[in-house]
């Protein structure tokens, strides 16, 4: 992995108001110590594309599951709990 552009690491900011599935992904880069540049080269997504996540804008599905991907995660439809 490359380990230039360190500034950020395990620091990425996190708004409040982004949603709960964008907390959760920019919660596990701070804790992976992972950044946006290293996510975005091996996923193939623009590194503001997901920036823009946490602010303006929602991942598109196929964006955020090859994002999760590449930090060992995947998204699942699971079932409401009664």
């Amino acid at each position: 992995m490359n380990r230039l552009g360190t500034r950020w690491r395990g620091k990425l900011p996190i708004p409040q108001h982004a949603h709960p599935l964008v907390r959760r992904f920019f919660s596990e880069l701070n804790s992976q110590q992972t950044t946006l540049t290293e996510v975005a080269e091996r996923g193939g997504i623009h590194r503001a594309t997901m920036s823009d996540w946490r602010y303006s804008r929602c991942p598109t599905i196929a964006n955020f599951n090859a994002a999760l991907n590449v930090i060992g995660f995947e998204l699942k439809i699971v079932p409401l709990k009664d």
